[in-house]
């Protein structure tokens, strides 16, 4: 078994998560294990969430998350070629 661990830029979008699974299929002989922090940009948007909600701007708040959201829908869309 092989431990692998990605994150941030290396699973920022769709063509990046596609190099990771290609390094992970090289590695099937060892039984990988896959571990994924947030993809890149991600965890400072919740920072930035965070900051935006404590300062009572509702707006941004819906702003930073509807990016988030839209930005892993269509990462799934594009991987998984469901792009509706």
């Amino acid at each position: 078994m092989i431990i692998m661990k990605f994150g941030g830029t290396s699973v920022r979008n769709a063509e990046f998560i596609d190099h990771v699974l290609d390094i992970a299929l090289e590695a099937m002989d060892r039984s990988p294990v896959l571990v994924s922090s947030a993809m890149g940009d991600t965890t400072d948007h919740l920072v930035d969430i965070t900051r935006a909600a404590c300062g009572g701007e509702w707006e941004r708040t819906t702003e930073i998350i509807e990016r988030i959201r839209r930005h892993h829908i269509d990462t799934v869309g594009f991987l998984t070629g469901d792009t509706a």
